[in-house]
């Protein structure tokens, strides 16, 4: 019988212990069932805000969240929800991992490395998952203002604190453009708050909205905010929603 290579098998059984342990691609094996439960969540949050707006026009009218541009930009979103998610935590993980290599770690701390990225995915999550169920609300509210046919501008409204961008207070002094307008907001155009044409320091954490500028119906362009345009500047109604709380949404 030949001897046994001791160090090879040692090698081989330390490969396989490392993979299972530290697999980066299994870690994030449920970025498809992610991506189902996001388009639930975004479709959701579309479909509300569609009928909502709707209805502070006084219109007794159905959004049609079924639109071709509806679902297509509903799927677009949903999948750069999840991709935004894994790619900045598999950066992060094969950032952490390469460090520990290089310091010559052990499993047990290599382990412990991914752990600790991993706790703070979550947090990371929270905030893409607030940011895109805003870019989602005011994407519903311009979308059922199209369908409505009697808004005809629309206005960008900030919170009006200290927290509020320079760029999105500079938008919303542009006052009302068409509805099928871009704001200029900084060096970008965008068609409304959360864009997804908007660069990561446009759409991150933004709490702007919209105001409707109805003059078909004879109401000018000064008529007083809607009650829920009120409250979407009051607060962030995402605000301490967890990843898994808005993935829930059926």
């Amino acid at each position: 019988m030949p001897a046994l290579d001791v160090a090879k098998l040692k090698a081989q059984a330390g490969e396989r212990a490392h993979a299972r342990s530290i697999n980066i691609d299994d870690l994030l094996a449920g970025s498809e069932k992610d991506r189902k439960a996001a388009r639930r969540m975004i479709r959701a949050v579309v479909a509300e805000r569609g009928q909502e707006a709707l209805a502070e026009l006084a219109l007794d009218l159905a959004f049609d969240v079924t639109a071709a541009e509806v679902s297509e930009w509903i799927a677009a979103k949903a999948a750069r929800l999840v991709t935004n998610i894994d790619e900045t935590t598999r950066g992060r993980l094969s950032t952490t991992l390469e460090e520990g290599t290089l310091a010559n770690e052990g499993m047990g701390e290599l382990v412990a490395r991914v752990r600790e990225v991993m706790a703070g995915r979550k947090n990371d999550a929270a905030t893409i998952a607030r940011t895109e169920t805003a870019g989602a609300y005011n994407f519903g509210t311009v979308e059922a203002w199209r369908e409505s046919g009697v808004v005809e501008k629309k206005e960008w409204l900030t919170a009006g604190d200290e927290a509020v961008r320079d760029s999105h207070r500079d938008a919303e002094a542009q006052g009302a453009i068409a509805l099928d307008a871009a704001f200029q907001v900084g060096d970008e155009m965008m068609d409304y708050p959360g864009d997804p044409r908007g660069s990561a320091g446009e759409v991150i954490n933004c709490r702007c909205t919209l105001n409707p500028v109805v003059t078909e119906m004879g109401q000018g362009g000064q008529e007083a905010m809607p009650r829920a345009v009120r409250e979407r500047l009051n607060g962030d109604p995402a605000a301490g929603v967890s990843l898994e709380e808005l993935l829930a949404c059926k």
